[in-house]
């Protein structure tokens, strides 16, 4: 969660704890926050990310939940975007050259309050931009270090979506 926050803009970070989905929507609501992104724990590492709406009364989940089959951390990387101290500015998708990929590419960018598309070689050499590439397997984070596109990482690498989410009707 922490390399994530490192690479969203205007995000905020906080440990969840023992807090119910209502005092989390409360809280979010008091941030100002559109939507609340959490990262599910599996067997110790993460295993799902769920994006949710603040609501009066609780938190709605919205699709798609994202399974996780690994992570490639920050700190494995060669440069690494958290030890640059840099804090990004603005969040660019690199323009999924498949349809399959841009519907999972125009959810997340939603919810990270992508400032649009563009092309990877027409990234910028801008500080403090971040650039998000999307495939059906991974999410991957880059920026332009000493003028060339790198990736600084974190990498999430998927299992499955899941894109239906309301709850199951109650058995009566």
């Amino acid at each position: 969660m922490r390399d994530l926050h490192t690479v969203i803009p205007h995000s905020h970070r906080m440990n969840r704890g023992k807090m119910s989905l209502e005092d989390l929507s409360e809280v979010a609501r008091q941030l100002g926050a559109r939507y609340v992104m959490l990262v599910a724990r599996w067997k110790g590492i993460p295993g799902k990310l769920e994006f949710y709406r603040p609501q009066p009364r609780g938190l709605k989940l919205l699709p798609p939940i994202i399974y996780i089959r690994g992570v490639k951390l920050q700190r494995q990387y060669p440069t690494y975007w958290r030890k640059l101290r840099i804090r990004p500015r603005k969040l660019l998708i690199f323009k999924p050259p498949k349809d399959e990929e841009a519907r999972l590419a125009e959810a997340l960018s939603e919810f990270f309050a992508s400032e649009g598309w563009t092309e990877p070689l027409e990234a910028e050499a801008s500080q403090g931009t971040i650039y998000m590439e999307v495939s059906p397997q991974r999410l991957t984070f880059h920026s332009t270090l000493n003028g060339r596109l790198v990736e600084v990482g974190p990498s999430i690498t998927i299992r499955h979506l899941v894109w239906r989410v309301e709850k199951p009707e109650s058995q009566g």
